[in-house]
């Protein structure tokens, strides 16, 4: 792998640490380790939406996946309780490396675009108040450029509007179905392991792996 003409970064839990919805599920009677199985559920709708060429916010993704996970968890929550968890997301903060990972790739001169699957405008603001210099970066909503990923049309349309090299560009993610599809549309795939349970072996495999966005930039920068 050569130094890479532009980097694409994911969002949710890649940069924004969702850890911090955990207090707000307490709250709704649930635990902070539903956290993950509610956002598992909000991309089960969401995919199907989109790969079925509709369009849903994910706030209202958000909201029918809580009902759910609280349904199945013998869970009741009010209205106004999921209203207070959802609008806890935009106080989410970032994972510790995301920071110093980014300043990394631009200090090296290379171009950083946040690619997600949610709101650009929600992600620039939550990691605007982290201190991430979106100033230097794009922040890209998938559904502006082609839909959600992994389908291939956001990838392509970014490396496209930007004018590189889809054989030059890594997609950063800390989701296998991200680099997946970001592999099968012919980028690089580099792999945060966050959950430390490696990736799975029936998907195309990342060109670069490492337990943290530190380590994997330095493998992207060096290499």
């Amino acid at each position: 792998m050569s130094t890479p003409e532009l980097v694409i970064c994911d969002v949710n839990e890649t940069l924004i640490d969702f850890s911090g919805l955990g207090p707000s599920f307490e709250v709704a009677g649930l635990t902070p380790s539903s956290v993950h199985w509610w956002f598992a559920t909000v991309l089960r709708d969401g995919f199907a939406v989109n790969l079925t060429g509709g369009a849903v916010g994910f706030p209202d993704l958000g909201r029918r996946a809580l009902r759910e996970v609280a349904h199945l968890s013998g869970v009741n929550v009010s209205d106004e309780t999921i209203e207070s968890v959802i609008s806890s997301m935009a106080h989410l903060g970032v994972h510790a490396d995301v920071v110093p990972a980014l300043r990394t790739l631009l200090g090296a001169s290379i171009p950083v675009v946040a690619l997600t699957n949610g709101s650009a405008e929600t992600a620039r603001a939550v990691l605007e108040a982290a201190g991430v210099p979106v100033e230097e970066m794009d922040v890209i909503g998938a559904v502006d450029v082609g839909g959600w990923k992994p389908r291939p049309d956001p990838y392509r349309r970014v490396v496209h509007d930007l004018g590189v090299n889809p054989r030059r560009t890594v997609m950063v993610a800390a989701h296998p179905w991200d680099l997946h599809g970001a592999e099968r549309t012919g980028l690089m795939g580099a792999y945060v392991d966050r959950t430390g349970a490696g990736f799975p072996s029936y998907m195309d495999p990342p060109t670069a792996v490492a337990r943290d966005l530190v380590e994997l930039v330095d493998i992207i920068v060096e290499l």
